[in-house]
């Protein structure tokens, strides 16, 4: 008997596709993850800095003011993004996929100096607790 076009190998070879596909179905999913902070610029001249606040990755933008008088500082923090996928499962990557903060910084067209901050372990390209951006995101040491 020719195992080539067995019922069995006819399964196998489908199987093996199927399987095929749902990995690749998985890494696309992978491919639409939010751009790095610095990516999301515009090529714009805004400055990306990172601060940590008790082992928590904070990163922000700033734009230096071109006027040479009056200090005035607008600052723009981003909402709590995708902190939990559903009701009880928090998100490995709080990072918003539709970034408001920081489009409304970037549209600021005042001469004022600008600043935006991320949420604690938002754009973060490392794992972090996810106390910080969850349970305690409201907490004195977060804020």
């Amino acid at each position: 008997m020719n195992t080539e076009h067995s019922p069995h190998c006819t399964w196998q070879w489908r199987h093996k596709f199927a399987y095929s596909v749902g990995i690749l179905c998985c890494l696309a999913g992978c491919a639409t993850a939010p751009k790095p902070l610095q990516n999301l610029l515009n090529q714009s001249n805004g400055q990306v800095f990172t601060a940590n606040v008790q082992n928590t990755p904070i990163y922000g933008v700033r734009w230096p003011t071109t006027a040479k008088s009056g200090h005035v500082l607008h600052i723009y923090l981003e909402g709590d993004g995708r902190a939990y996928l559903s009701q009880r499962r928090i998100s490995p990557n709080p990072t918003p996929s539709n970034p408001i903060g920081l489009q409304l910084a970037q549209a600021d067209a005042t001469a004022a100096e600008i600043l935006y901050l991320g949420r604690p372990c938002q754009w973060s390209p490392t794992l972090c607790p996810p106390e910080a951006f969850t349970r305690d995101r409201f907490t004195e040491a977060v804020a």
